[in-house]
């Protein structure tokens, strides 16, 4: 299997133009982007966030207790509420499902695989989430599936800020997985990825996107940006690949998802 490695700092040049996701919310509150829990606490219905704290939200949307969410927002943690109980409030929040980031590559083995690397690592559990220290190297590795083909085409993105929006993604009337975030496969939808590397794909993969020349012909590959980010900044990752171990009949899948941290 060959291991194709390309400079990120192209890439980085190119996604590094607006830093209006990473900055600290008005007020002095921090930002929060997590998977957790809906449970029923003392007087209310409460977020318990897998990296700790539970917290009220604003709005629930159709989630009940018991179901696994996702949540971005902002910190609150002198809010007033009659819950008598917690860490605060998560303001001006979003809500959606947290199964979309762990993605189906090699689904039909009985369990999905993280194939999508950052530092060495799928992320946090639950959360997704890889944090770097500003100038910290990076490394982003998109391995193939363990079910094959060793050389795989591939559609990767890459967002400004968070997964925030969960999307279904089907074709030929099957469904191949979710994202966290949208892509330029359901154009309707926002955010649409900032960024977009393809390998054997078509062009409509990446339509309406800017795509990032010379990205490599095929999975798997490595990508590099030696000296980091000079600033704070979020970026959410994540990937569609040809899998022999898809567990559907049109051979691609959804890899895991990413949040790079840069803190």
């Amino acid at each position: 299997m060959t291991r194709r490695i390309v400079s990120f700092a192209h890439v980085v040049v190119l996604i590094v133009v607006s830093l209006l996701g990473s900055r600290e919310a008005a007020g002095g509150g921090a930002s929060f982007a997590g998977c957790g829990a809906l449970e029923q606490a003392v007087e209310c219905v409460m977020f318990r966030a897998d990296a700790g704290g539970l917290y009220n939200l604003d709005t629930r949307g159709a989630f009940i207790v018991g179901d696994r969410v996702f949540v971005t927002g902002t910190v609150d943690s002198g809010c007033v509420t009659f819950c008598q109980q917690g860490n605060g409030c998560i303001r001006g929040n979003t809500i959606d499902r947290c199964d979309c980031l762990a993605g189906n590559v090699n689904a039909a083995s009985g369990s999905a695989t993280d194939v999508l690397l950052v530092n060495s690592s799928a992320g946090a559990p639950g959360t997704r989430v890889v944090t770097a220290a500003i100038g910290e190297s990076i490394q982003i590795v998109m391995n193939a599936s363990p079910g094959g083909p060793a050389s795989a085409r591939y559609v990767f993105y890459a967002w400004l800020g968070p997964a925030s929006n969960s999307t279904e993604l089907r074709a030929r009337g099957q469904r191949i997985g979710c994202t966290g975030n949208p892509t330029p496969l359901t154009p309707a939808l926002a955010p649409q990825p900032y960024r977009c590397l393809r390998g054997g794909l078509p062009a409509p993969v990446c339509a309406g996107v800017t795509e990032v020349a010379g990205a490599p012909n095929r999975a798997p590959f490595t990508l590099l940006q030696n000296r980091g980010f000079g600033r704070p900044i979020t970026f959410s990752f994540q990937a569609i690949l040809e899998d022999a171990g898809s567990a559907n009949s049109t051979g691609y899948s959804v890899t895991n998802e990413v949040t790079l941290l840069v803190q």
